[in-house]
């Protein structure tokens, strides 16, 4: 999308954020093209495949699955179905019906850092809507339950309860937190890597 820096770190989607500071509404349309473009990212694909190679435990094996390449696969593959269950619903389908927008729009700096943080890290629970103002991001929120709750028809039978579940709503939300401040950043870390190389 237009104003989008594609990738933070070279590495990890970043179709939904929006470095311009004039709001430009996004039709449902555009809504579903940049949630397709963030899910289906070659580069962060491999990045998803890496991340479930590392969650490889002794106890457990690869997110309860076990060992071996089967169970790798199902690791894999159900990190995948959250995310893009969480992104269809949260960045795109109740975003849409609830006329909210997905974007992090970046406050850049003419803030102080503290205050970026800050603004980051609230825009976790605040969307703004399809007319420019702000409100409970209640669309990315329900999105996030719901890929949580969903999660629990295929992970491992011990990982289907609701310990594990707010767990995942838990690091659904911290991953968003995270992407934020990563977000609000990245232009800025960017721009000192280039003066050093």
């Amino acid at each position: 999308m237009a104003g989008s820096p594609k990738h933070i770190f070279f590495v990890i989607p970043a179709y939904n954020v929006d470095y311009r500071h004039k709001f430009v509404p996004l039709t449902s349309h555009e809504k579903f093209l940049e949630f397709a473009e963030g899910a289906y990212d070659p580069i962060g694909l491999a990045a998803g495949a890496t991340e479930a190679a590392l969650e490889h435990s002794k106890t457990d094996g690869f997110c309860g699955y076990g060992s071996g390449l089967d169970s790798y696969s199902k690791c894999y593959g159900s990190a995948l179905a959250d995310s893009t269950i969480s992104s269809y619903f949260g960045d795109y389908l109740f975003v849409s019906w609830l006329h909210q927008d997905p974007r992090y729009f970046r406050l850049g700096r003419q803030a102080s850092v503290p205050a970026r943080i800050w603004y980051a890290l609230s825009r976790v629970f605040i969307a703004r809507t399809d007319n420019g103002s702000w409100t409970f991001a209640s669309g990315a929120t329900a999105g996030t339950i719901l890929a949580a709750f969903t999660s629990n028809l295929y992970y491992p039978s011990n990982e289907r309860n609701m310990g594990h579940t707010m767990s995942r709503i838990y690091w659904d939300l911290g991953g968003t937190a995270i992407f934020n401040v990563e977000a609000e950043f990245w232009p800025d870390i960017k721009n000192k890597l280039g003066k050093i190389f």
